[in-house]
């Protein structure tokens, strides 16, 4: 068992945070005692625990937590993968480019707090909601770039339309940390490109491996990803509690 101080999300959801990553081997007896051992002070706290474990989503539940999403663990070959033919027409109608100054971060802030992102477990929770959930998601890419992540816009015909973020861990494997379309770009067909643009980056570093998260509440850009040919490598269940 894994128990994480989540400082940074203090100044994110005003309240301290702490997240517990069970694995199988830890005993429920163990499992009790930290969730005791953190209920003399409020708290949000987010368990992680593995799927078929039907014994640690009762007693977990029994202590007042609730089911909030399955996370998937995603991952895609780079190196021999082919864009599918039927988006090929599409995607050449877009570019992409790096976000290098502050003003183009500014406008990717504002984008973002337009509330472009509704399905992840902070945007769904009845105690932050979407704009919590937003400023959660460009705080995050502050922190991230700041961590020599790299955040690319989305172009069609001049106008961005959608951002991804990537970061290296190890020479070959890039993580896929977020992408989303614009709020004036949702309707326009493109959701793809915030799979195949950074896919095409990777391509050009010879990259092997791509991983990412999903979340199982966002049903659309889960069908994106198998789409693209990605495998579920893990999932874990989540529950919450405040």
């Amino acid at each position: 068992m894994k128990i994480i101080d989540a400082f940074w999300e203090n100044k994110n959801l005003n309240i301290e945070t702490k997240e517990i990553i069970v694995n199988n081997n830890d005993s429920l007896l163990d499992i009790d005692k930290i969730i005791n051992s953190l209920s003399d002070k409020k708290h949000y706290i987010v368990i992680k625990i593995p799927i078929g474990r039907p014994d640690f989503i009762k007693l977990i539940t029994d202590k007042g937590f609730y089911f909030i999403e399955s996370l998937f663990k995603m991952s895609l070959r780079i190196s021999t993968f082919q864009f599918p033919n039927f988006i090929n027409k599409f995607d050449e109608m877009l570019t992409y480019k790096m976000i290098t100054n502050s003003d183009e971060f500014a406008c990717l802030e504002n984008e973002i707090k337009k509330g472009i992102f509704t399905t992840d477990r902070i945007a769904l929770d009845l105690n932050f909601g979407k704009d919590i959930a937003a400023n959660r998601y460009v705080n995050w890419l502050k922190d991230e770039v700041k961590k020599e992540c790299e955040v690319f816009e989305i172009i069609h015909e001049n106008t961005p339309i959608g951002f991804f973020a990537i970061k290296k861990i190890t020479e070959k494997k890039y993580n896929l940390l977020l992408g989303g379309l614009y709020k004036n770009s949702m309707d326009m067909g493109f959701g793809f490109s915030i799979l195949s643009k950074p896919i095409m980056e990777l391509k050009k570093r010879n990259i092997d491996f791509a991983v990412t998260h999903v979340s199982s509440n966002n049903l659309h850009i889960l069908k994106y990803y198998f789409l693209f040919g990605f495998s579920p490598i893990d999932i874990v269940y989540v529950m919450t509690r405040i």
